[in-house]
């Protein structure tokens, strides 16, 4: 269980961090900026943000099951 929710959040948080662009240099997020519609803004924004929560989520269930020491 605790590898699961682990592997879990860490993919969901590297996704949200893809998705929003917070990885980019200067330059990329320049580019990207001025390229994207405000519809593309907003789903780019819900996207990271479900993924952050499920992210945060799961490792709330890992420090749980590490603090319990629940296998």
């Amino acid at each position: 269980m605790f590898n699961i929710f682990f592997t879990i959040g860490i993919i969901a948080i590297l996704i949200a961090g893809l998705v929003i662009g917070a990885w980019q240099t200067g330059e990329r997020n320049r580019r990207t900026v001025q390229n994207i519609t405000p519809e593309d803004r907003a789903l780019r924004m819900k996207i990271s943000t479900y993924s952050l929560a499920v992210g945060v989520i799961s490792f709330i269930i890992v420090s749980v099951l590490w603090y319990f020491d629940i296998k």
